[in-house]
């Protein structure tokens, strides 16, 4: 709409893409091809629970009119109904019946708006946690019936229903991972602030692997254990932190074995009791608590990996998880 505030975060992308394609094919395509074009990239605008293709179809009709494109009533509904099909398809990834493959796809998209994820070597603690921070509250908030859409029952409800309930349930997991996985950073955020501050991830978890360098790293010293009978959790989030995501990512490890320590020993209701706790930027009261809430062997042995890895603070990680093993002030 003319005079409509672009929101950088739902829909900038697409009207330039929009802008971007029907200039590139002007010299090819008519205008009514174009508008078509262009209703097939605005209607991949995600996450949107209002009947988005309704509008579209309002929007596309008003254009057809406006700019005599000679679209007749069934064409405008098949344009419609091909957009959104199309952004169907630009969401399979919910969709996705192998978990590994689809927080792989998920996972890598974080440096996209996290700028500091990009320097692989050297970004923080802090930095890492801001990234999680914001993945774990985008899919703790996402509403999967905002995902898949159609328009006037093409494609078939039935095909909607099937893909919303798929992305239902790999949104569940994603968010159960991601709070792990933020739990783990917040922990380690904790040792780092009650041993000196902030400080590189690298630090305390060890390099990223390459060919023809090997250092220790925290996979070689915490292995997930068994969960403990009385403990609810999900199995298939702990088999993704322990056995990894699909691919590799060029800044963190696929695999996740701080945190899915930390799930084997809490479980679910230890993890949303521990989700509580946490504060960004961490600061001391909060390092305390988290720490203290969490099972002694648990944090001890997180405590002590650390200790192995980060040289210039092993005194100050030790003496910390002696401390709360012993039951005194830290």
């Amino acid at each position: 709409e003319k005079g409509q505030k672009l929101n950088p975060f739902k829909g900038l992308n697409e009207f330039l893409s929009a802008a971007l394609a029907t200039r590139c094919f002007s010299t090819c395509l008519s205008n009514r091809y174009l508008a078509e074009v262009a209703a097939c990239i605005e209607a991949t605008i995600p996450f949107r629970g209002d009947k988005p293709m309704d509008g579209l179809y309002e929007r596309l009709t008003k254009a057809n009119k406006l700019f005599n494109l000679g679209m007749k009533e069934e064409e405008v509904e098949a344009a419609v109904q091909r957009a959104a099909d199309f952004a169907n398809r630009d969401l399979y990834n919910f969709t996705l019946s192998n978990k590994a493959v689809f927080l792989s796809n998920t996972w890598n998209l974080l440096p996209e708006s996290n700028i500091s994820l990009r320097n692989t070597r050297v970004f923080r603690v802090s930095d890492f946690t801001h990234a999680l921070l914001k993945m774990t509250g985008f899919f703790n908030s996402l509403d999967p019936e905002s995902l898949f859409h159609n328009f006037r029952s093409s494609p078939p409800d039935e095909l909607i229903t099937e893909l919303t309930e798929k992305a239902r349930v790999n949104i569940m997991i994603a968010s159960t991972y991601m709070n792990c996985k933020l739990l783990a950073i917040s922990v380690l955020a904790a040792f780092a602030e009650l041993t000196g501050g902030d400080a590189p991830v690298a630090m305390f978890l060890g390099d990223l692997p390459e060919p023809h360098h090997i250092s220790p790293s925290i996979e070689d010293l915490i292995v997930p254990k068994k969960r403990h009978k009385n403990l609810t959790l999900d199995e298939r989030v702990l088999a993704l932190l322990r056995d990894g995501r699909e691919g590799e990512s060029d800044f963190d490890i696929k695999t996740s074995p701080m945190a899915a320590f930390i799930y084997s020993e809490i479980g679910d209701d230890g993890l949303k009791e521990a989700m509580t706790l946490l504060s960004h930027p961490m600061d001391k009261q909060h390092s305390k608590a988290l720490l203290l809430s969490l099972p002694k062997r648990c944090v001890a042995e997180i405590g002590m990996a650390c200790s192995h890895i980060a040289i210039t603070r092993s005194n100050l990680l030790k003496d910390l998880v002696l401390k709360i093993q012993e039951d005194r002030e830290i």
